[in-house]
């Protein structure tokens, strides 16, 4: 029902709307810092965005008749919208501290991983499951530098990522 390179679009516009909500967190901050963090989350979603376009070079002709590939396409634009799952939750403009920021951004990329599980499960080509499974170890990647930064205290190593 989903092929890879519909995967990729939705990954795309994920860190999209990610990076959006950072940017106009980051403009409503108060202070410095809290701005200074905002920024640097958009600017990481920025690099995720970009690693994920780079995936689709290596797309090829799916075979599958175009309506069904269109309606797997809605079907996944319907799901996402603009949306940017927990982060669409909460006022980061009242995170005040980078534990916290950090930890809101750990929650997020938790959530895309549940995203792309739950799509999953809707795969049954085999590219487009291994597309998938790279795709979820990279934001298993972000998770795990977040959580380190957050472990450390360390925020700006975030930028580590892709």
């Amino acid at each position: 029902m989903f092929n890879l390179g519909d995967i990729i679009d939705i990954a795309v516009r994920i860190e999209q709307n990610a990076e959006k909500i950072y940017t106009k967190a980051g403009s409503d901050a108060s202070d410095q810092m809290t701005c200074a963090m905002f920024k640097r989350l958009a600017s990481d979603e920025i690099d995720h965005r970009k690693w994920f376009e780079s995936l689709r070079p290596q797309l090829e002709p799916t075979g599958v008749a175009p309506s069904m590939e269109e309606m797997g396409r809605a079907m996944l634009q319907d799901i996402v919208g603009d949306r940017a799952f927990s982060l669409t939750e909460m006022d980061l403009s009242k995170v005040k501290n980078i534990k916290t920021l950090l930890n809101v951004a750990i929650e997020f990329e938790k959530d895309t991983i549940i995203f792309y599980e739950m799509i999953a499960e809707f795969v049954t080509d085999e590219k487009t499951i291994k597309g998938l499974k790279t795709i979820i170890d990279e934001e298993n990647r972000h998770v795990s530098v977040l959580t380190e930064s957050f472990e450390k205290g360390d925020f700006f190593r975030t930028g580590e990522n892709r």
